[in-house]
């Protein structure tokens, strides 16, 4: 809809932003039947939680920087109110701080140039960036699914896996056991076997080895489901992960691989924690692949726009760049919203914590979610002259506090043109976004690009991206009681708790609806099978057809 058409005067859910937890929330409210008006102040989908191309962002850096200390929105002065209404203005809560974009190609002085024959040329290579911006997809939020996680059941369930693909993130990389941690470049990554056939091929790890780390996998498996019976864990319940595993007799490069990449659900986790990541790691390794992660085609950013496409086809109303005025309250609950002059009544109000009234934050108080570092290059981490990966790495033992991590996405994934890289490095330390991130830039790239002949192996970094995403702080029990805040954004590298979350939201406010179930014809056919199934059970029968847990999901293989 655009913002000239008339909106509904009168609706049960009014949904302020597109980010995914609002996306969700109006994706089952409109499924459950309830009427969803669906608005955002910006011209785009998804908020924090969006994707942009290489032009787009710079419009966004742009935008962010001027918005930074703008006034709430709004022009209220001709509304009338009603006995015991009361009007309250919209807040903007700026949720990204200290952005910092930089070029680092720097334009070489032409006597130079031909001074130096060896120089390679700055010219051409930011030239095709720009002619190719639109080939990049590149996210705010990056995050992956989890092959059994909460993700990839509401996506089947729900049909929103008709509008997206995935990817296997098909290669999980580690710092080497023998790598300086405290300083100097980083050249020596490894690459981690997940399966128990990538293990038993691995030519990283002996066959002593290989078994060692397959009994202590399994019986973390067992852990799951019969915790008493593995001796000795209880002792580290409470202690380091790392002091458990070596307690296991693992160390050397076989605890880099499993502190650090099955680690990394779970960053400076206790032995009890660390276990559970184990479990959660294991358990979606094999379904998709032999990676437990996906990756979703053009970028995370395509997922809340999936979630709005759910709620259109259930009659929701959209409009974006939309103007929100003011929430209307009357006996602590919100009866309207405005926008534009227009009056909306409404049941219910969930928005996201940008559109919070100041009224119920705190403005000198933000609380520092995370701080996200968005790099290009043209060349891999771990280069690969056989195929292109999509590539995750743990960088925890950098900077214990920070608990950083790399995700790499470039042409398979449809987050670059052919021959450059997006690496995303997303942490949660203490400070902002440059400060802590740096460091770890510095010693993974190279600054700009260098001589041919350089003994340096790391990528040039060819642009990068600095900047925090933060939250207003604010009490839930001050709100009016039909508003929700959504979950804002969290550290983690997949989607469970924001799925969790959002659930739970929907669940306290509309418990006697569905939280978007499967569809009759699914649930249908479900049944039919299991008939099928018992039927041939009871005759001896054996069903040798290999049914497909959710068919429904599209992944590509890495060409």
């Amino acid at each position: 809809m655009s913002g000239e058409e008339a909106l509904p005067s009168d609706v049960d859910v009014v949904v302020l932003g597109t980010g995914l937890p609002e996306s969700i929330i109006a994706a089952a409210c409109a499924r459950s039947g309830l009427s969803v008006l669906h608005l955002d102040r910006n011209d785009y989908y998804g908020g924090v939680w969006s994707s942009f191309h290489l032009q787009s962002i710079a419009e966004w850096v742009d935008r962010m920087k001027r918005e930074m200390d703008a006034d709430p929105e709004g022009d209220y002065t001709d509304i009338t109110l009603e006995d015991a209404e009361e009007l309250i203005p919209i807040g903007r809560n700026q949720s990204i701080g200290n952005v910092h974009l930089q070029w680092h190609i720097v334009e070489p002085d032409t006597t130079e140039s031909e001074q130096n024959g060896d120089m390679e040329s700055d010219h051409p290579i930011k030239r095709d960036m720009e002619r190719n911006w639109r080939r990049f997809s590149i996210d705010l939020l990056p995050k992956v699914l989890l092959s059994r996680g909460a993700m990839v059941q509401v996506i089947c369930d729900s049909e929103v896996s008709k509008y997206c693909e995935f990817k296997c993130v098909n290669r999980l990389l580690c710092l080497s056991a023998k790598a300086n941690y405290a300083e100097g470049p980083l050249q020596e990554l490894q690459v981690v076997p997940c399966s128990r056939s990538e293990i038993f091929q691995s030519e990283a790890i002996s066959m002593i080895e290989k078994r060692r780390i397959m009994k202590f996998l399994t019986s973390c498996m067992q852990w799951h489901e019969k915790p008493d019976e593995i001796d000795g864990w209880s002792d580290f319940a409470d202690k380091p992960f790392d002091d458990f595993i070596e307690s296991r007799g693992i160390s050397g490069n076989l605890k880099s691989f499993v502190a650090d990449t099955i680690g990394i659900l779970c960053p400076n986790a206790t032995a009890k924690e660390g276990l559970k990541a184990v479990y959660r790691f294991m358990e979606s390794v094999g379904r998709f692949g032999d990676s437990p992660f996906l990756w979703t085609l053009y970028g995370s950013g395509e997922l809340p726009q999936c979630f709005c496409r759910l709620c259109a086809v259930y009659g929701g109303v959209y409009c974006l760049k939309q103007p929100i005025d003011a929430l209307i309250l009357k006996e602590n609950r919100v009866v309207a919203v405005l926008t534009k002059g227009q009056r909306i009544r409404c049941k219910h109000v969930v928005m996201d914590s940008s559109y919070l009234p100041r009224r119920y934050s705190n403005d000198k108080e933000r609380r520092n979610v995370l701080q996200r570092a968005i790099l290009l290059s043209n060349r891999s981490l771990l280069n690969d002259a056989q195929k292109e990966h999509i590539s995750l790495l743990n960088l925890m033992r950098l900077d214990m506090d920070a608990s950083a991590r790399l995700l790499e996405v470039g042409f398979e994934a449809c987050a670059a043109p052919r021959g450059y890289f997006v690496s995303h490095l997303t942490a949660h330390g203490k400070g902002n976004a440059c400060k802590t991130l740096k460091p770890i830039v510095s010693r993974l790239f190279k600054d700009g690009l260098t001589t041919a002949d350089s003994e340096d192996t790391r990528p040039p970094l060819l642009w990068s991206l600095y900047f925090d995403i933060n939250e207003p702080i604010y009490s839930p029990e001050n709100i009016p009681s039909n508003l929700r805040i959504v979950s804002g954004v969290d550290a983690n590298l997949d989607y469970d708790e924001t799925i969790a979350k959002t659930r739970a939201l929907f669940e306290e406010l509309w418990s006697d609806r569905d939280f978007l179930p499967r569809s009759l014809s699914k649930e249908d056919d479900q049944e039919e099978q299991q008939l099928e199934e018992q039927e041939q059970a009871e005759n001896g029968e054996q069903n040798t057809e290999v049914h497909e847990e959710h068919p429904e999901i599209r992944i590509e293989n890495m060409s």
